[in-house]
Formats: structure tokens, sequence, C-alpha cells
């Protein structure tokens, strides 16, 4: 008997344990999905036609506002130390392309 009302207070204390973690997490999250919604325009996926080819695009997110200099470098300085180096690879910058066809 002491070991049935033991573990129904265990459980009981643990449910609402969760259920305070998991609403005191709400709020923060409501914020950042604001914010996401502020700052980024949804872009559904479909198909897009790319010279000759018909290419299928994923759904993605785009800022409304332009990027300055300093947050790219910052983006790609996160992408280094989160050890994402194939994605580094694609959007590093190649200013040597800049000057193609400017000759």
């Amino acid at each position: 008997m002491k070991t049935y009302l033991f573990s129904s207070a265990v459980i009981l204390i643990g449910s609402g344990i969760v259920s305070l973690t998991q609403t005191s997490k709400l709020p923060a999250l409501s914020k950042v999905n604001k914010q996401v919604n502020e700052q980024f325009g949804f872009v559904p996926s479909g198909l897009v036609k790319l010279d000759a080819d018909t290419v299928s695009v994923q759904s993605f997110l785009v800022s409304k506002t332009e990027v300055t200099n300093l947050d790219y470098r910052l983006f790609l300085k996160d992408l280094i130390a989160t050890g994402e180096h194939e994605k580094y690879a694609v959007a590093k910058i190649d200013s040597f392309n800049w000057l193609k066809g400017k000759h």
C-alpha cells in the first residue's frame, strides 16, 4: 500500500513539473514565432523554370529586408563554429566571380 501511494505521489508531482515546464516554454516559443513571422516571408514549394529546365524547389523562409555584410559574416562564422562545412562551402563569398565579364 505504501509503495502504491508513493508511486502515485511521484507520478502526480512529475506530471505537475512537466506541465509547468511546458507552459513556461510556450510564451518563449510564441515570442520566437512572432519574430520569425515579422522578419521573414514564407515562400511555398513549387516548380521554377530555370533556362530550359524545370526545377522543384522546397519551401523556405526569406528575410523581408536586406542582410548586412556583418550579419552575413556572422552567419558564415556560425556555420564554421557548428561544423557545417558543406553549407559553408556553398554559402561562402566568392568575390572572384564578381569580376567576370567586367573586363
